[in-house]
């Protein structure tokens, strides 16, 4: 759905003007990903994948720890996800299984911290909430899970993730330096601690609605990405973040599917065969060209670049799509400038 809306936006750029900021994941598979952000990049379109974690002042306090050295060189990094109760079976059937419609808030988030790329994965995955999902193939059977991840940094990673937790969202970080640590604890609805003779601690219960628990992060994200539009500037969180974070989303299943490590790099044979190559590489060297040869990481940079043809060129920006559309259809008072444009083009097709 998140995809056909994508698709949507770009074909529709003069409604939406010109922008477009899409749940996570854009897609459950990696054709659709790559032809959604495509779609974008043709039609002028601004593309944002909404991974509001990384707006969390939490999370964001836990980020500027290590880019500003407070902590030190990062030793190691994990992470925490719990929700308050499992979904219905209609969500989770046909949502790509918890390491995609969930735990990629969380794999995204272990790479914007370690500010490197994923080498790879070890899954394991369980039903220990909702016995109706164990019908479900794949990782959709899953309710429970937990991920290690290797980085091209040499650094590792730990996330775990259910779909339960009776006390409110658990959603947490640590990062390890090699000078301090850093920690954050979760989101309460207020500050109130109680002390008596049988408990002490906080008043009330961390939140248990998402909306409530991520209130900030996603004003901040909504700024952000309006900014972006307003001054022309990169998306925050792109198109490209979200591939990243589903193509590790994927190696994870497959991970706890097979019960074995699962290197990224074996994923560049989907990636190459999800969309036709560009002019400046063949079918046979599109795989050689997007892993890296000292690491075994894949190399998103030139899975980006246009001349491997899986993510197309940015052709127009959202600013010249505008002056496009609008020196044909209606000038605005504002625009002097695409009124004598538009004069112009008239007079010279008299």
């Amino acid at each position: 759905m998140r995809y056909a809306s994508v698709r949507y936006a770009a074909c529709a750029r003069v409604l939406i003007a010109c922008m477009c900021s899409t749940e996570k994941p854009i897609a459950t598979d990696l054709t659709e990903t790559i032809e959604a952000i495509n779609a974008c990049n043709e039609a002028g379109v601004k593309l944002m994948t909404a991974l509001q974690r990384r707006f969390d002042p939490n999370f964001k306090r836990v980020k500027q720890a290590i880019v500003s050295g407070e902590i030190g060189e990062v030793v190691t990094v994990k992470l925490c996800s719990r929700d308050p109760a499992p979904p219905p079976l209609e969500y989770v059937q046909g949502g790509g299984g918890i390491f995609k419609d969930m735990a990629v808030h969380d794999l995204d988030m272990a790479r914007y911290l370690m500010d490197s790329e994923p080498v790879a994965i070890m899954a394991l995955g369980s039903c220990q909430i909702d016995p109706a999902i164990k019908t479900l193939e794949g990782p959709e059977a899953y309710d429970t899970a937990t991920v290690v991840m290797k980085f091209a940094n040499g650094k590792d990673a730990i996330i775990d993730v259910c779909r339960q937790a009776p006390y409110g969202y658990d959603q947490r970080a640590e990062v390890l330096g090699k000078k301090a640590m850093v920690q954050t604890d979760n989101t309460y609805p207020n500050t109130a601690r109680l002390y008596s003779a049988s408990f002490t601690g906080n008043a009330d219960k961390p939140y248990d609605f998402f909306m409530s628990r991520y209130k900030e992060a996603y004003v901040q994200e909504t700024l952000a990405f309006v900014d972006a539009l307003v001054n022309d500037r990169p998306a925050p969180c792109t198109g490209e973040d979200g591939l990243v974070a589903l193509v590790m989303a994927i190696a994870a299943g497959t991970s706890a599917t097979e019960q074995r490590w699962v290197e990224l790099k074996e994923l560049a044979p989907a990636l190459c065969d999800a969309v036709p190559v560009g002019e400046g590489l063949s079918y046979g060297s599109c795989e050689a060209a997007i892993v890296d040869s000292v690491t075994g990481a894949l190399r998103f940079d030139v899975i980006t670049n246009p001349r491997t043809g899986l993510i197309s060129p940015v052709k127009n920006s959202a600013s010249s799509v505008f002056e496009r559309i609008a020196s044909k259809v209606w000038v605005p008072p504002s625009r002097p400038d695409l009124k004598k444009k538009r004069a112009k083009e008239v007079k010279g097709k008299k």
